[in-house]
């Protein structure tokens, strides 16, 4: 299992596919296999090397107490250093409520280029296969 440090802390992060990256972060209280479960990573690892993220305080990343942690510019360099890990530059970062907050933390406290910032608001079901198209 890959994990990245930032400010002494584990960011758990899981890749699969292969082409440009595309970062995906999760919303509160879900984790990074919330993306496999709901059909995403298949959809996309033909076609991206897709990483998932556990966003601190989720999954198998630590969980500090200290709330000094979890504001957006420290969240903001987890994915970064996820990307650091990776030894990649650019990414495609996606997040899903929660972490469309900590996406855009990334185009905000990041002095990098990114290809592109996603992020999307709304309810998440582990049974949203149903609700995507068919490939």
């Amino acid at each position: 299992m890959p994990f990245a440090n930032h400010r002494g802390q584990r960011i758990h992060y899981t890749v699969e596919g292969s082409g440009p990256l595309i970062v995906l972060q999760h919303g509160l209280l879900l984790d990074a296999a919330s993306w496999k479960q709901c059909g995403v990573v298949d959809a996309l690892a033909d076609r991206f090397r897709v990483v998932c993220v556990d966003s601190l305080g989720h999954g198998l990343s630590d969980k500090p107490a200290d709330p000094e942690f979890y504001d957006q510019a420290q969240r903001a360099g987890d994915i970064v250093a996820v990307i650091d890990d990776l030894g990649d530059e650019r990414a495609h970062v996606v997040g899903h409520s929660m972490g469309g907050w900590v996406a855009v933390g990334v185009a905000r406290f990041s002095r990098r280029g990114w290809h592109r910032l996603r992020s999307a608001a709304g309810t998440f079901s582990p049974d949203c296969r149903a609700a995507m198209p068919a490939r």
